[in-house]
């Protein structure tokens, strides 16, 4: 999942990502992180229940939680979170799941993160906070709630 492209790049960038994690890593992992990308809550309960790792990386360093939110599922998000998913996990470049949903525009899952204490000050390896992706997107409804909590 790219977090500096916009429209339809951003669909293909993200979907190409999410291919290629069926393809390789753990059993837990890749039903995890499958189950979230797609918005499979029952899958995702059971596997959580079986004991998968509510916060196993991919080859990226993403976690379901990365995943749930760079595709806007908001029930999968909801579910790792009251699973204690780790909401300021960081992927190889160091983006964190806020990343993802603010330059996606998944407004309601940046509610979530933020309701469940996400930083929206920490900076991805270019030096950017979900702050400035969210604008490099033009995602301006989700900039609103990120500028809000940034201030209060």
């Amino acid at each position: 999942m790219g977090l500096a492209v916009t429209g339809d790049a951003a669909t293909s960038a993200g979907n190409s990502a999410a291919d290629e994690e069926d393809e390789g890593g753990n059993e837990d992992e890749s039903i995890v992180h499958h189950c979230a990308s797609v918005g499979d809550v029952e899958g995702l309960k059971t596997a959580l229940s079986s004991g998968a790792d509510k916060d196993e990386e991919d080859s990226e360093g993403r976690t379901a939680l990365h995943f749930a939110c760079g595709y806007g599922e908001v029930k999968c998000t909801q579910i790792l979170l009251e699973a204690g998913a780790k909401v300021d996990a960081l992927d190889k470049n160091k983006n964190t799941a806020l990343h993802y949903a603010a330059g996606y525009g998944r407004k309601d899952c940046v509610a979530l993160l933020l309701e469940n204490g996400a930083a929206v000050t920490l900076q991805n390896m270019d030096g950017k906070t979900p702050i400035e992706v969210a604008k490099l997107n033009n995602q301006h409804e989700v900039l609103k709630l990120l500028e809000k909590d940034a201030f209060l």
